[in-house]
C-alpha cells in the first residue's frame, strides 16, 4: 500500500461542489457535552482532515435532516473531537486510540445520564473506523442502547464483512458509492466517489427514522 494513493485525501475538504461551499455549514456540533440529554442523540465521527468536529459533509447534511424530522431541539448533535490524521488510516484500527476512547466516553455517559434517549452513530471514512474500533470493545450496556449505526465510505467495512462488531447487522447500514475503492475494494486510495457524500444522507436519514420507529 503506498502512502501516496492517501495523499489526495488532503483535498477532500475543497472537494465538495461549489454549491455546497458556498453554504454556511456548521463544522462543529457540541450540544450533547453542552446541553445533556435530549428525545435523540446523534454521534457523528468525521474524516480524516475535515473541520471542526463534524467537518462539512455528510455530517452536517445528515443532522439538519434528523432535525427536521423530530425537532431541532429534540436533537443533540455531537461531533467526535479526535485528529482525524491521515496517516491514521494505515494504522491497525484505521485510526487512533484516543479517539476510540472518545467514542466509547460518550456513549457510556449518554447510556448512563440518558436512559430515554434514543441514540444513534454515524462517521464517514476515518470516522467509520473510530465507530469499527471503538465497538469492540464497548460495554454491553452501551452497545444495547444504540439504536442505529450509519457509515459513509467504510474504510473498514470491506475488512469487517460489512459488520460493525458487536452490533446487529439489521441496525446497521453502510453507504458506499459506486466507484469508491475504499469502501468497495478495501483499497486506501482516493477517489472522487468517495467525496460525494452529502447526495446521501436522505438515506441514512431515512434508515435512522425507520429504527427509531422500530425501537
Amino acid at each position: 500500500m503506498k502512502i501516496a494513493a492517501l495523499l489526495p485525501l488532503l483535498a477532500l475538504a475543497s472537494a465538495a461542489p461549489l454549491s455546497l461551499r458556498d453554504d454556511p455549514v456548521r463544522t462543529t456540533a457540541n450540544e450533547f457535552v453542552e446541553g445533556g440529554c435530549t428525545d435523540m442523540i446523534l454521534f457523528y465521527a468525521r474524516g480524516s482532515t475535515q473541520d471542526g468536529n463534524m467537518g462539512a459533509s455528510p455530517g452536517p447534511k445528515l443532522a439538519s435532516l434528523l432535525e427536521a424530522k423530530y425537532g431541532a431541539d429534540k436533537v443533540a448533535v455531537q461531533g467526535l473531537d479526535y485528529k482525524a490524521d491521515l496517516m491514521e488510516n494505515f494504522s491497525e484500527n484505521g485510526t487512533d486510540d484516543a479517539a476510540i476512547a472518545a467514542l466509547q466516553a460518550h456513549l457510556v455517559r449518554a447510556t448512563s445520564q440518558c436512559p430515554a434517549a434514543k441514540i444513534v452513530v454515524a462517521g464517514y471514512s476515518q470516522g467509520a473506523a473510530v465507530i469499527h474500533a471503538a465497538f469492540k470493545t464497548l460495554p454491553a450496556e452501551a452497545l444495547a442502547r444504540v439504536n442505529a449505526v450509519v457509515t459513509f465510505g467504510d474504510t473498514q467495512s470491506k475488512k469487517n464483512a460489512d459488520k460493525i462488531p458487536n452490533y446487529p447487522a439489521k441496525h446497521s447500514l453502510f453507504i458506499c458509492n459506486k466507484g469508491d475503492t475504499i469502501c468497495e475494494e478495501g483499497r486506501l486510495e482516493y477517489d472522487e466517489a468517495h467525496s460525494d457524500y452529502d447526495r446521501r444522507a436522505a438515506e441514512a436519514a431515512d434508515f435512522i427514522i425507520k429504527m427509531l420507529a422500530e425501537a
